[in-house]
């Protein structure tokens, strides 16, 4: 009988951890470039950008170079997920396809926030996202999107 509770007490708390850890995985993320940039961008050619393929000429995404976290890294999920409608294995699958024949080369990968927003700085040609809590005066933020999660959520 004391077995039964112990396991029910533990499956109680595994189940409020993975709770914690799903909400905080829930996140805005913010489409950012250079201050400097006057470049606007739908979300549409954001998708486009980093997915490698053809833009409009006049399309303002045309000369702005895409930076991506790495796979594995929540932000990332998010964005491939809600941005790109892609899962992981989907991207993987794209990107290697891309490469093999020769089309387009996946964006520029960098392991954290802090180093994006740091290339975007040196670099106003560039465009990348972060979560949106990370947002600071530093960077020029495009558009938000909001996950559906979290509206959900709350």
């Amino acid at each position: 009988m004391m077995l039964i509770k112990a396991f029910k007490r533990t499956l109680t708390m595994m189940s409020f951890l993975m709770l914690i850890i799903c909400h905080n995985a829930i996140a805005d993320i913010a489409v950012i470039t250079h201050t400097e940039n006057a470049s606007k961008l739908s979300l549409t050619e954001i998708r486009l950008k980093f997915l490698g393929k053809r833009l409009h000429p006049d399309s303002d995404a045309l000369k702005m170079i895409p930076v991506n976290l790495p796979f594995g890294h929540p932000t990332r999920s998010s964005f491939d997920r809600e941005v790109l409608n892609k899962s992981e294995a989907n991207i993987r699958t794209y990107w290697a396809r891309m490469i093999f024949t020769s089309r387009a080369r996946p964006p520029r990968e960098f392991t954290d926030e802090k180093q994006i927003i740091a290339y975007i700085k040196q670099h106003p040609e560039t465009v990348g996202y972060i979560d949106a809590d990370k947002v600071s005066d530093e960077i020029k933020v495009l558009f938000t999107i909001s996950s559906p999660q979290k509206k959900a959520s709350q």
